[in-house]
Order: C-alpha cells, then structure tokens, then sequence
C-alpha cells in the first residue's frame, strides 16, 4: 500500500450583519471568506442521522492571532448575531477534495495553552 497525503480545507464566511459592529470582511483576504489549506488540523464530525443535530468540532493549528481573533464568539449573545458559516473538504492527492460538513459556527475562540 502506497502512501497517499491526505488533505483539508476549511473555509470559514463571514455573516453579513449592518446592525452590529462586526466586520464584513477579512483582513488577511479583503472578502468575506477566508480558506484554510495546508494548516494541521483535526476535524470531529458527529452525525445522528438526522440534519439538525450534525456537529463538528474543529480545531486548527498555525491560524495568525488576528484571524482568531476575527472568528472568536467569546462574550457575544447566541441568538442576537448571526452566525459565521465553516465548510470542510477533505480527501487525499490523488483523488482530489470532496464536502464533508458545512453549517454555522456556535462557538469559536482561541486556545492559548496548549501552544
């Protein structure tokens, strides 16, 4: 058996909200959308079957402190703000990437402490 690299990309959007002071834009890509490829990551998809309880968790590593900054939930009200929205690809080099999971991001906050 060969050795195949295996990928993933996640892409995170920004929810576009004029009401609230947060930013509409990346400051690292000047859009709203910013793609994490080559990071370490690790990717925990839980799946009942149903839609509505789909969860990820996601942890990247390497992200610059500004774009975690950007993407942190901490200290905001849940069901006032929208929510930003993440899609994961994953698959190999040879056979390219394919969506695993998309949806709303719930909490996001960066972990210091394990550095």
């Amino acid at each position: 058996m060969a050795f195949v690299q295996r990928l993933i990309n996640i892409s995170i959007t920004l929810a576009q909200n004029s009401q609230t002071n947060q930013p509409n834009t990346f400051n690292e890509t000047g859009t709203d959308t910013v793609t994490l490829s080559g990071s370490r990551a690790s990717v925990r998809i839980q799946d009942s079957g149903n839609p509505a309880t789909c969860m990820a968790e996601v942890k990247v590593w390497g992200m610059k402190p500004s774009l975690m900054n950007q993407l942190s939930t901490l200290g905001l009200v849940w069901n006032l703000m929208p929510k930003n929205l993440i899609t994961i690809q994953a698959g190999d080099s040879v056979n390219g990437l394919s969506p695993i999971f998309s949806g709303q991001i719930m909490a996001g906050y960066g972990d210091y402490s394990s550095q």
